[in-house]
């Protein structure tokens, strides 16, 4: 599978890190290429708008089954720590939304979509990690059951607020992240039935893992 990686630095904000993230991506896509069934690929690293904040100092898109995004927040003075921590993690988790796009039938744009999808790429990154997403460092303590039990009135629904669910933009009506967390223990108790491997699960329908989980209430 042939990919390229490409600086897009025209402000020189990523200078002082271009080389270590340039030998990184190519070491963590080496891995990846072997297992994940990615399409031909064109991925950038840059620097985030100047208004963003991005709370890991890292961020990412899979705009396609073609095409990743990575982004820096070049205003951290702790950028490098960020980059040691969690630029792998961020890279696995976009290049398993890039297979997922590329292998998988067209799913609905619904609450439901977003936990399968979340969750498959926040279990994948543990996996080829081995380091538990630290989106989940305040999240321990919160049953993902009862989560995903407050999120069933809007699981199917036609559109659904992202910001809510998954930003956590109310965070007193659910907190940051619950839907990769609700996903990410679906997916974990799902694998430990044995029916599907976790590579057999990147591009599996959403309804089965909804399904799945609906069983567990």
């Amino acid at each position: 599978m042939e990919y390229q990686i490409h600086c897009l630095d025209a402000a020189k904000k990523l200078a002082p890190y271009a080389d270590d993230l340039m030998q990184r991506s190519q070491r963590i896509m080496d891995q990846l290429v072997e297992v994940l069934p990615l399409s031909p690929m064109d991925f950038s690293l840059c620097p985030a708008s100047h208004a963003e904040t991005i709370p890991h100092g890292i961020g990412g898109y899979a705009l396609s089954e073609h095409r990743v995004e990575i982004f820096f927040d070049t205003q951290r003075d702790d950028l490098l720590d960020c980059i040691e921590r969690d630029y792998a993690s961020v890279l696995v988790h976009e290049m398993h939304h890039a297979a997922r796009i590329g292998v998988s039938a067209p799913q609905p744009d619904t609450l439901a979509s977003a936990v399968v999808r979340e969750g498959l790429a926040c279990h994948f990154e543990q996996t080829m990690t081995g380091v538990v997403p630290s989106l989940f460092n305040a999240l321990w303590d919160q049953d993902w059951r009862v989560l995903y039990q407050r999120m069933q009135p809007e699981l199917h629904a036609p559109s659904y607020d992202m910001g809510l669910y998954l930003l956590g933009s109310q965070p007193d009506v659910f907190p940051r992240y619950a839907a990769y967390w609700v996903g990410y223990n679906i997916v974990q108790e799902y694998l430990q039935t044995g029916q599907l491997s976790e590579l057999e699960l990147v591009g599996v329908d959403s309804k089965v893992l909804i399904d799945f989980a609906n069983g567990l209430l």
